[in-house]
Parts: C-alpha cells; structure tokens; sequence
C-alpha cells in the first residue's frame, strides 16, 4: 500500500469517526503537508484487522491518538498566539527525530492507547517536539542560554533533557508566549534557525552582489532572530510578575 493510499484511508477514517479525537480536522489537513511521510510507519493491515503490528510499525490508530495528543499539548499551552497553524507546522518540520521517536512509542493497547497521560515516554517525547527548536536554537542565539539559567534550567542537548525539564522548559515558554500577546514575533521562539538558515542562504548564493558575501548573509540572519528573541526576553522579563493573575 502506498504512502497516498494510506492518506486517504486516514483521511475517510477521521471522516466516518468525527469528533472521536478532539482536532481530528486539524490532522486532516496536515497529513497532505507535514505528515505526509510519518503516515509510512503505519502497518496497512490495521486499517481492516486488530492485528500485532510489524515491528518498527504502528496500528492506524496508534498514529491518530499520537498525533492528537501532540495538537492537544500545543493548543493547551500556545492557545493565545496568532498563527498557531504555522507554528505547528514549525515544530513538527524542524523535529522529525522527535516525531520518530514518539511514533516508536508503545502502548498497552495498540488499538486503543487511551491512556496517555499515564505513559510518560509519550509524554516525554511530545514535550521535546514542542521544545526541540527553541533548544536547538541556542546554537545560532547565546541569550537562550542566559534566560534558561535565570529561570533555574540549564541548557543541555535536547536528549539529555529530563520528563520534568522538558515540562517545565514548556510551561516556561507558555508564559513567554503568554505575555506576548499575540505579538507576531513571538513566532520566532518556534522556528528552526538551522534548517532556515540554509534554505536563505541556498537562496543568496545566487545573488551577484559584490558588496555582502555569503557570511554577511548568514550574520545579517542571525541577528535578526538574535534581536527577535531580546525583543521577547526584554518583554517577559517586564511582565512576568503579573503571570499569577491570570491563573
């Protein structure tokens, strides 16, 4: 069965089964774009039959209950940002290992995975999807490192990162993007400077301009998400002790 066949049989299976997961609509739509290559792991045979998926696959409904969580836990905590698709859109480009690892999760159930909240390796493994980039991000920006350490988180590499780290690192930047109010720069805190670095420079490699060289280009980029991110940090620091009213 191919890639394609797989979508549509997804696709007719959120239709049939409205409102089983809660943001059944959003994954419709992203598995034309983002999720196109995910769907592969997907054992063909548990789409008609409760068999034992093949190893290294999962069942149909393993792939939409997984994926439902990770669109819970962004909307829960990034609810008040504009663009919100994009930005999910974002996380999930600049971390497939991530997603790789998610979907390699295993529940009790394959056909019904219903107790998520309970497996702390699913859990885990979404935390470090939403956070992926703003951590892989301090390659390009040294401030990320200096607001983790004011808020007692060190900067490590995202594997190292514990349950209880991750989860807080997310609820840090749920309040970050809280007090941005819906400022569109707070969008940057979601992108992966690495892979679009080397889309723009892949770009500008093909400018004849005599007056900026290729790493002109690469310093230009990266103090822009460098001022982006003072910009971000600047304006949580001013109103992160007015956060306990709105709990």
């Amino acid at each position: 069965m191919s890639i394609s066949e797989k979508v549509e049989l997804l696709r007719y299976k959120l239709l049939h089964q409205r409102f089983k997961w809660e943001y059944d609509l959003d994954i419709y739509h992203l598995l034309l774009s983002v999720l196109y290559g995910e769907v592969d792991r997907i054992d063909e045979r548990t789409f008609s039959f409760k068999v034992t998926p093949q190893e290294n696959s999962i069942t149909a409904e393993q792939f939409l209950v997984y994926t439902n969580e990770l669109l819970k836990c962004i909307k829960k905590n990034f609810n008040n940002i504009c663009s919100l698709e994009n930005i999910i859109k974002d996380i999930i480009v600049g971390n497939r290992n991530g997603l790789d690892n998610l979907y390699k999760c295993q529940c009790d159930d394959p056909y019904l995975c219903n107790d998520i909240d309970s497996n702390k390796k699913i859990s885990e493994c979404i935390y470090k999807i939403i956070i992926g980039n703003f951590i892989k991000n301090a390659e390009y920006v040294p401030q990320i490192e200096s607001f983790l350490n004011e808020n007692d988180l060190p900067l490590k590499k995202l594997e190292q990162y514990t349950l209880e780290e991750s989860k807080k690192i997310l609820k840090l930047l749920s309040d970050v993007v809280f007090s941005q109010r819906q400022r569109r720069y707070g969008l940057d805190l979601f992108k992966n400077i690495k892979d679009n670095l080397e889309e723009y420079l892949k770009f500008k490699s093909k400018s004849k301009s005599k007056k900026y060289t290729i790493e002109d280009f690469k310093e230009q980029y990266i103090n822009t998400y460098i001022d982006s991110y003072l910009k971000i940090f600047k304006s949580f620091s001013v109103k992160k002790k007015y956060l306990k009213y709105f709990i």
